[in-house]
């Protein structure tokens, strides 16, 4: 047994002596859930995305074979996390003024001429750097898009999907998670 300070500590199981859990401020327990959560979104991707793809035109089998090589790549990419975590963050900004130029050449093509649809652009593209998140700009983007369009009359339009996401961007925002 080890011992510091007279007080006797088990020894470190395989998983800790291989993983280094203790050391990274993690559990087993959480890690095991991280995983499987990671495998079930992969599974769902596989599925799903397919499905929805499929249903937009585009040949199904083409689109499952695209998407599980995606998600395989996505995959390897996992164990060269640690490399991508030693990049400081500062070094990312020139990629970042790039996005932010393309999605400039969006924005000049978007119809902002009504309400319904300039309005939760509008909050979605100023609240974005104003908050510095991208969830409450794009949170605020579904609920205003909603709103407006229920108080407008037109609220059969929109999806009860979208309705539901906006819902819970709502109640994200009313207890102050955002």
């Amino acid at each position: 047994m080890n011992s510091t300070a007279g007080v006797a500590r088990p020894p470190a199981s395989w998983l800790e002596a291989h993983f280094q859990v203790g050391a990274r401020q993690t559990t087993v327990q959480r890690e095991l859930v991280a995983g499987l959560a990671t495998f079930m979104t992969m599974a769902y991707m596989i599925f799903v995305n397919p499905a929805i793809l499929a249903g937009a035109g585009l040949p199904k089998s083409a689109v499952v074979a695209a998407t599980c090589l995606g998600a395989a790549l996505f995959l390897q990419a996992m164990f060269f996390a640690p490399l991508v975590g030693a990049v400081p963050a500062v070094a990312t900004a020139p990629a970042l003024l790039v996005v932010g130029f393309l999605m400039m050449g969006v924005v000049r093509e978007m119809d902002l001429t009504s309400a319904e649809d300039g309005l939760p652009a509008f909050l979605t593209l100023v609240l974005i750097p104003l908050t510095q998140s991208i969830s409450c700009g794009i949170g605020a983007g579904f609920v205003t898009y909603v709103a407006v369009k229920t108080l407008r009359g037109r609220g059969r339009t929109v999806s009860a999907w979208l309705c539901g996401i906006a819902l819970l961007f709502a109640v994200s925002f009313a207890w102050g998670k955002n």
